[in-house]
């Protein structure tokens, strides 16, 4: 059954997510509020190199553009199953969504890329 496949873990401390995310292979974000939604669970999804699904709205779809992830209906149950089967069934797709998410996480979402995006913005506010 569906329990045999399928573990809700609920809250996980941040230093169990990249096992976490690992051992299932596919991470769902699933937040219902927008305003939760900076939580940085796809950040953390993307640099594990695991296939990520999140809603079609707010931030989520810049970050899982050229093929780094699938989008689903926010609220729609149908929509959400039918891109999860997808991942279950596509081991080729999966595949090449962990690979190119890992490679965009490597590459723009690093701390030492991040902090210097943060730098580089701050000069130009000061006019550096």
């Amino acid at each position: 059954g569906l329990a045999d496949t399928v573990k809700i873990i609920g809250f996980a401390q941040e230093d169990n997510l990249i096992k976490y995310f690992l051992d299932a292979g596919i991470v769902v974000i699933s937040r219902r509020d927008l305003a939760l939604e900076s939580s940085g669970m796809l950040m953390h999804a993307l640099s594990a190199g695991v296939a990520v699904i999140v809603p079609d709205d707010g931030a989520f779809p810049e970050h899982i553009q050229e093929n780094r992830g699938l989008l689903y209906k926010r609220g729609d149950a149908l929509s959400l199953a039918g891109v999860l089967k997808k991942l279950i069934v596509g081991a080729k797709l999966r595949s090449e969504l962990s690979e190119n998410g890992l490679r965009y996480a490597q590459a723009e979402l690093a701390e030492a890329v991040i902090a210097r995006k943060h730098i580089e913005a701050y000069k130009k506010l000061l006019g550096y």
